[in-house]
């Protein structure tokens, strides 16, 4: 059953979208209910294969969407490797692939600047405040669907 599409539903759907800037059509499968959980797909078939296996009364599939880069850059970045120093001295080397990561947050203060602030656009007050107050990562990196994970 299709339901209207909110604001706080088409916001999420524009933001995974535009982290997909410069790639084939996507599909996205999100759920109508707030903070409308998604996954975003490179082929309709694989984005109903996920779709047949949730409840269809609360998520649909979208699109297909289609963002094309205005200005694409010369050069690519083919990885980004990040050190980090735990508390008893050693270090874990993590590899990113920046076809997942769009953006990367080392600082409390970069994350009270700018992640912050853009999910509390994107979600409410109320759960960015939440994602503050859990978040103990040294860092945190942003993926293209609009969601954040500690590195």
């Amino acid at each position: 059953m299709k339901k209207d599409i909110t604001a706080s539903l088409l916001k999420r759907l524009g933001e995974a979208a535009d982290g997909y800037r410069g790639e084939n059509d996507i599909y996205i499968v999100a759920s109508y209910t707030f903070p409308h959980e998604l996954s975003v797909f490179n082929s309709e078939s694989k984005a109903k294969e996920y779709y047949s296996i949730l409840d269809q009364d609360e998520n649909n599939i979208f699109g297909p969407y289609n963002t094309p880069i205005e200005n694409p850059p010369t050069d690519t970045i083919i990885s980004i490797i990040v050190n980090i120093e735990k508390d008893d001295g050693s270090v874990n080397e993590i590899i990113l692939d920046p076809k997942e990561y769009d953006a990367l947050f080392f600082s409390e203060s970069a994350k009270d600047k700018f992640l912050y602030p853009y999910y509390t656009n994107l979600y409410g007050v109320e759960f960015a405040a939440k994602m503050k107050k859990d978040s103990i990562a040294a860092a945190v990196g942003h993926i293209k669907q609009s969601t954040r994970t500690p590195i």
